[in-house]
């Protein structure tokens, strides 16, 4: 096998091992376990080719200078990569905390405004002879019934994209009860069970009364 052809089939084997290492030996989840896996099979053969191509009749001198090398490179190469991976996952879970402030500030706001547009219209009936919470939410919102989604019920989204939903859980005379949650955004409890029946997203719930609007954020 001539010199040429067998560096092209070395660079072949560079190239191709990590890929294969990445592909069939990584996580789908995890794209920085994949990328280690690569990583550390580059390593290896790193160590393989350059244990080829430092056999005699190479010194013991040069080749104790070249390993020294390279293992300071590598070490070098290894922290920046370790450096590189906290600071990715530290970014990842810093953005992942923010979606859930958002999302928790969204969920209230889309829980508190058909409460507080009830009771409003609840307080503003004119005469002696007024409808009760129950009639007066069904009045302005005629898909509340229980288990019903009612967020953007008057602004539909044509693409279906929405991911929050608020779904009424009781409608009495009384009492109108609340539940909203989010498809994507991640709660403080990954065990919480959502209200379909995932677990470990944002939560909330709000109860209407004549006193007013109770709000609490479940996760």
């Amino acid at each position: 096998m001539n010199a040429s052809l067998k560096l092209i089939l070395w660079l072949l084997a560079g190239v191709l091992l990590p890929l294969a290492a990445f592909y069939l030996l990584g996580s789908a989840n995890d794209h920085w376990a994949s990328l280690n896996i690569a990583g550390a099979v580059s390593l290896i053969f790193l160590i393989v080719i350059l244990g080829y191509f430092m056999r005699p009749p190479f010194s013991i001198k040069t080749r104790i200078i070249t390993w020294t090398a390279f293992v300071l490179v590598a070490a070098v190469g290894i922290i920046g990569w370790r450096g590189m991976e906290d600071l990715s996952k530290y970014q990842r879970r810093t953005l992942m905390e923010i979606h859930t402030m958002i999302t928790n500030g969204i969920l209230q706001d889309e829980l508190y405004t058909p409460l507080q547009k009830t009771l409003a219209a609840y307080y503003g009936q004119p005469g002696k002879k007024k409808e009760t919470l129950g009639h007066v939410f069904q009045r302005l919102y005629p898909s509340g019934k229980i288990g019903e989604n009612i967020h953007n019920v008057h602004q539909p989204d044509p693409k279906g994209d929405d991911s929050l939903r608020v779904v009424v859980t009781t409608v009495s005379d009384n009492e109108i009860g609340l539940v909203g949650y989010h498809y994507y955004s991640r709660g403080r409890n990954k065990e919480f069970k959502n209200y379909n029946g995932r677990f470990g997203f944002v939560q909330a719930k709000a109860v209407l009364t004549e006193k007013g609007v109770r709000y609490e954020s479940e996760n």
